[in-house]
């Protein structure tokens, strides 16, 4: 899925044009707090994909309504930086709807010459990672070079103690499961850590990449990378997050190109109060479920499933 600094620019476009208009605004952006959560709402489905973490939360955010969820959350919201949460939870699903698909044909391209031929990211991770980390790349230096000033993922974690039932109330509404709140917590927690760290990392990467030997510094960061990615297993997504590719420019053309009318788009959904949102599965952009041609969407469902048919103990 696109990385954190692709959804810190979309969010970047959001309030930007929200300071401007502050009257179509779903948020008050005067309040630090609720710009704070609306940027961990806008990584938010990406949680169960951190290592470590149950891959659960974010499979379902991903292929099983993920409009509903949004919906959940926003209705679940009893504050308004849990509003501003669920608004930036609903602005990663439009944003990887639009864009991921890109990324699965530049796959399609790298891997059997054909840009028209979307490849899932469970058919080859590394190839997926490798490229969404470049487009990723790409996105930070343009924001870096424009002077826009991109924000930076936050650094302490929004959920805390309680706060993690807007989270489980909305989940248990949408997929009918009981959800253990210390693992989000867990997960969320764990999530908002490493993404703090997601700038550094992209500078490390683009030193390996693109600074000249003879730079100061540089020669050591190329070591312990390159002996990082020899002793990754091939195929692994770490391996692709070191062995980052640039994404050829047709992609960096339809992203841009994308990212031009998000910010209409989005307001769209914002006026209709999120009914607007389809459920639309967030890797292929299309109508999301099982049954569909996704073979990700179908084992989620049925784990789902195998889930729901165990029997809550009895109460004695």
């Amino acid at each position: 899925m696109p990385c954190a600094t692709v959804h810190m620019q979309l969010s970047h476009r959001l309030f930007r044009r929200w300071r401007k208009e502050p009257f179509s605004a779903p948020i008050l952006l005067s309040d630090p707090r609720v710009e704070e959560a609306f940027l961990h709402g806008a990584m938010g489905p990406d949680m169960g994909f951190i290592p470590g973490a149950d891959r659960l939360v974010s499979e379902v955010a991903h292929y099983l309504r993920p409009g509903d969820l949004a919906r959940a959350l926003l209705r679940e919201a009893g504050s308004p930086v849990e509003e501003a949460f669920a608004w930036g939870w609903a602005s990663h699903v439009l944003g990887d709807v639009e864009l991921h698909p890109v990324v699965g044909r530049a796959v399609g391209e790298l891997l059997h010459g054909d840009r028209d031929r979307r490849v899932d990211a469970a058919e080859n991770v590394e190839a997926h990672v490798s490229l969404e980390v470049g487009l990723d790349l790409c996105i930070y230096h343009a924001g870096r070079r424009s002077g826009e000033g991109l924000p930076r993922p936050p650094a302490i974690p929004h959920f805390r103690g309680s706060r993690i039932r807007h989270l489980t109330r909305a989940l248990e509404e949408t997929y009918g499961l009981p959800w253990d709140g210390k693992e989000l917590l867990r997960a969320h927690q764990r999530a908002a850590r490493l993404t703090a760290w997601w700038p550094r990392a992209l500078e490390a990467l683009a030193l390996r990449r693109g600074s000249q030997p003879e730079e100061e510094g540089v020669r050591p960061v190329r070591w312990l990378l390159d002996g990082a990615q020899a002793f990754t297993e091939r195929g692994s997504a770490v391996r692709g997050f070191l062995g980052v590719r640039i994404p050829p420019g047709w992609v960096m053309e339809e992203v841009n190109r994308r990212m031009e009318g998000f910010e209409d788009r989005f307001q769209a959904l914002v006026d209709s109060g999120l009914e607007g949102m389809e459920n639309r599965n967030l890797e292929t952009g299309e109508t999301a479920g099982p049954g569909l041609g996704h073979p990700a969407s179908d084992e989620v469902a049925e784990r789902v499933e195998r889930i729901r048919s165990i029997p809550l103990p009895s109460v004695p």
